[in-house]
């Protein structure tokens, strides 16, 4: 799929991505299928999307497979099955998609779907962080900070999580870095600097919200 749909309505560019699809072309069936999943070009249908996922995962896209493990985890489109959707996400991790290698780290560390192991956890947050997931950067910090599946290590977890708060503003890592701020962990303590990055937090989540 080669077309710069940028300029186009989402209709056409919907529209471009059906006659990409019906060409067996593996993004194309992903993007129909996520026009369906957002309702963007076309009425929201979860069944839909999940049938063009499926065509595109079963041609090993990534991202595909990645949200037939998110439709399986949340029954879009499908029964709920938590089974399926570890096996989805393992499937897109070993894809190299860097969602499906933190929702795998999640599965691990939770026991959801498989049988829960804290080193397997960190291997995959850790395979997460390295393709530029600041979710799977911070649960690295998060780990190294507990010493769940790695030795623990405050100063890198503290690195860890300013790390991944200074792309986007994440809040996630925000708050555990607020709170290394608040303790002394692996970092001078600071109240000043803790208040400040929680008070961050909790206007980039209420931003998120709102959106």
């Amino acid at each position: 799929m080669d077309k710069n749909i940028e300029g186009m309505s989402e209709q056409e560019a919907f529209k471009w991505y059906m006659e990409a699809a019906a060409k067996n072309d593996p993004e194309g069936q992903f993007c129909v299928g996520w026009c369906y999943f957002m309702g963007q070009g076309v009425s929201e249908d979860n069944a839909e999307a999940f049938k063009w996922f499926a065509k595109s995962a079963a041609q090993n896209y990534g991202a595909a497979a990645h949200m037939m493990g998110i439709c399986y985890e949340s029954g879009f489109g499908v029964e709920e099955d938590i089974k399926k959707a570890a096996s989805w996400f393992g499937q897109a991790a070993r894809l190299g998609n860097p969602s499906a290698q933190y929702r795998m780290g999640k599965c691990y560390a939770d026991g959801l779907g498989v049988e829960q192991d804290d080193v397997k956890a960190f291997q995959c947050f850790y395979e997460a962080a390295t393709n530029g997931s600041v979710q799977g950067l911070t649960e690295v910090g998060i780990c190294l900070a507990t010493g769940k599946g790695v030795d623990k290590d405050p100063e890198n977890a503290f690195q860890c999580f300013k790390k991944a708060s200074e792309p986007q503003n994440y809040p996630g890592a925000l708050l555990n870095l607020a709170q290394c701020y608040e303790i002394g962990f692996g970092t001078k303590k600071n109240l000043r600097e803790a208040k400040r990055l929680k008070d961050l937090a909790n206007m980039v989540a209420e931003a998120l919200a709102n959106n």
